[in-house]
């Protein structure tokens, strides 16, 4: 069953397995325990940036959901340049 990103990114252990994969990028998986842990230390830092609009840039598309995430469990929004 495919759950909601707002599922995941509000509870991500309630909505899979930590070792669900979710992302394959060519050799390399990436489970729901590496994007838990990347979302915790974009938390971290984001936590101590001033303001509730936060410019967002990621090349890493995972890395994007991850500080994606964070920003939205911070009560913060992000403004995703073009």
């Amino acid at each position: 069953m495919i759950k909601s990103l707002r599922q995941i990114c509000a509870a991500p252990q309630a909505a899979y397995a930590d070792s669900h994969v979710i992302a394959i990028g060519g050799a390399q998986k990436r489970t729901l325990a590496f994007l838990c842990a990347r979302i915790s230390a974009w938390e971290q830092v984001l936590a101590r940036v001033d303001g509730e609009l936060i410019a967002l840039y990621q090349r890493d598309s995972l890395e994007f959901m991850a500080a994606l995430a964070a920003l939205w469990r911070l009560g913060k929004q992000a403004l995703v340049p073009a």
